[in-house]
């Protein structure tokens, strides 16, 4: 399912804004071409994003450290977003909350049922497990630790 949704977002082409983060990048070869295409399907995918400014540095990060792996690489950016990057909105987790159900409502009906209705916060009780796990299935232990490490 997320291969299809993936490939889905990368269909769509390169999202306009991607163009002025690139104009910006001095990252060449297979680097640039996982770069654009994993910044482009996050900003298909939730459109906001691109008003964040440092967005491209932490998507380079995060493909450089998944490689040729692009699908795991956007399940991590947008898991990412969504329990972490809260916090770079004004109005914090209620707003990119609400960032996802404007933008994928599919999903977040999906994890709001993986999180069992146990509290008003889904997205606190799916999220944290979803990228522990991925992460752990993705890549060796010391290179999600050393990810970690530099995000935190």
């Amino acid at each position: 399912r997320n291969t299809d949704a993936h490939r889905s977002l990368v269909a769509l082409g390169k999202h306009p804004a991607c163009s002025r983060f690139l104009a910006t990048s001095a990252v060449t070869g297979r680097s640039r071409v996982r770069f654009a295409s994993a910044l482009s399907a996050l900003l298909h995918w939730a459109a906001p994003l691109s008003t964040l400014g440092d967005l491209p540095r932490l998507v380079l990060a995060i493909t450089d450290v998944f490689g040729a792996e692009q699908v795991s690489s956007f399940e991590f950016l947008a898991a990412l977003s969504l329990n972490w990057g809260s916090l770079w909105f004004p109005g914090g987790r209620a707003s990119a909350w609400a960032l996802l159900k404007a933008s994928d409502l599919e999903l977040a009906t999906h994890l709001e049922a993986f999180a069992g209705g146990a509290s008003d916060h889904p997205e606190h009780d799916c999220l944290g497990q979803l990228l522990e796990t991925m992460l752990c299935e993705a890549l060796p232990r010391e290179e999600w630790l050393a990810l970690l490490d530099s995000l935190v």
